[in-house]
């Protein structure tokens, strides 16, 4: 067994160097990316990859060969040795030996009688016992019995063997075309064109399990048909995030609209833009009420903005006081209700939200996140929020973070659908509605140069 390394650009590159000097009898043991040491310090080195492989020599093969065809015909050569006994012999066919007269020695005779009879029957005895030495050599030996069907079912097995190890082999001179076969985990052992889009996932801050899933069903759906997997990922993310959702109205029917979401997202700012975007874009009539009065100078905020855009505001200090604040809007299109941003965990604060969701008849609810949070408090939010049972999710501050592998993210945790993102301070300037294709093309458009 001989072991030698390859360096190449890519392993496509590697693999038809491999097949040309060694040939489909090579395996690959490991492979790797590797730096070229090239430049000042290597600061402008290149990437290789390197991939070492075992290999037999021509000798070693043909021995081997004759190995295995003498293995396969030892349980043969063994029967047909057992075949060679010799048959038993029919003792009956031979006939009886003639046993000659003795005279009696006439100096035994006159010297000791019984010694001279002693003697004749010796002799009489002797051709007897002959002839039964002779009979149990002739005896038939027991030979162990020729089973031919055991010996016909252990060479088809052999021929099955033979037959498995050759579509092995084969199969994994498919694969190797296809698969750059690392030590890792299942996203390293992609095609590599699906690998490139799993690298342009995570390099966008697409949590690493998320774009495994998502490129595991893309090598899945391509395998089985003809289809660019470029488009295929993109078709499986907007599935993902599913329909947009932006605030539904109906003119001169009231809808109340609640924004939930923890201290710092920017809901009242939001809550300005929307207002803002509803008034002068649509022409509808709006109303605000401000809930959070945790927070130092949040009605007065809300107040200057409210002035502003020339829009009603009343503040409430309990949940109850909703009603009569809802009854003095009862000729508005849109009422905004604007809450505190307690912690979401807080037992107190999920109460004081469901009497609002309650009392105030709210038709529509939406969770703010930002897109600069982290995925574990992401998944913290939605997991304080999952008392909840029906929102849309508003993204704020995505202008605050370069990738938005954060969306999808938010999207594949909460199951609900998007609506709007913010991008700044400005009102109304800073709000719009989701683009899914948007945010899926620039996740798989690469930031590099080259």
């Amino acid at each position: 067994m001989k072991l030698k390394k390859y360096y190449a650009e890519t392993m496509q590159d590697a693999l038809k160097i491999i097949k040309e000097e060694i040939g489909p009898d090579a395996v690959i043991l490991s492979s790797k990316y590797v730096k070229t040491k090239k430049g000042f310090l290597g600061l402008f080195s290149k990437k290789q990859i390197e991939v070492v492989v075992s290999y037999e020599e021509e000798k070693e093969k043909k021995e081997e060969s004759k190995a295995a065809e003498l293995r396969r015909f030892t349980p043969v050569m063994e029967h047909a040795q057992q075949e060679a006994v010799l048959p038993p012999v029919d003792i009956a066919r031979f006939e009886p030996l003639v046993v000659p007269q003795v005279e009696m020695p006439v100096h035994a005779t006159a010297g000791n009688p019984y010694a001279a009879l002693a003697d004749i029957r010796r002799k009489e005895e002797e051709p007897a016992q002959v002839l039964g030495n002779l009979q149990m050599q002739q005896q038939p030996q027991a030979t162990p019995g020729l089973d031919v069907q055991e010996t016909a079912e252990k060479l088809k097995k052999i021929d099955s063997l033979d037959e498995s190890i050759n579509e092995l082999k084969s199969l994994i001179n498919n694969l190797s075309s296809r698969v750059e076969n690392y030590s890792g985990g299942t996203e390293e052992r992609l095609s590599l064109d699906v690998r490139n889009l799993f690298n342009l996932m995570v390099d966008n801050d697409v949590q690493r399990n998320l774009a495994t899933d998502l490129c595991v069903r893309t090598e899945q759906i391509i395998a089985g048909r003809d289809a660019d997997p470029k488009e295929v990922l993109k078709s499986l993310i907007l599935d993902m995030m599913g329909e947009v959702k932006p605030i539904q109205y109906t003119k001169y029917k009231r809808k109340v609209v609640m924004l939930i979401g923890p201290t710092g997202v920017g809901k009242t700012t939001t809550l300005v833009k929307l207002a803002s975007k509803l008034l002068y874009e649509d022409k509808l009539d709006i109303g605000m009420i401000n809930a959070d009065v945790f927070r130092v100078a949040a009605q007065e905020h809300l107040k200057a903005y409210c002035d502003i855009l020339n829009a009603d505001l009343i503040t409430i200090y309990r949940p109850e006081e909703v009603v009569d604040a809802l009854e003095a809007f009862k000729a508005k299109d849109i009422v905004f209700i604007d809450t505190a941003g307690k912690l979401s965990s807080n037992p107190e604060y999920q109460e004081e939200i469901g009497a609002l969701l309650k009392l105030g008849q709210v038709d529509e609810v939406y969770l703010l996140v930002s897109a600069s949070t982290s995925e574990k408090v992401i998944t913290k939010i939605l997991a304080d929020y999952s008392f909840m049972n029906v929102y849309s999710i508003i993204i704020t501050k995505v202008d605050e973070t370069p990738t938005f592998g954060s969306v999808l993210y938010i999207s594949k945790e909460s199951g609900k659908p998007l609506s709007y993102v913010t991008t700044g301070q400005n009102v109304p300037d800073d709000l719009a509605e989701m683009v899914p294709e948007e945010i899926v093309d620039s996740i798989l458009e690469s930031n590099h140069d080259g």
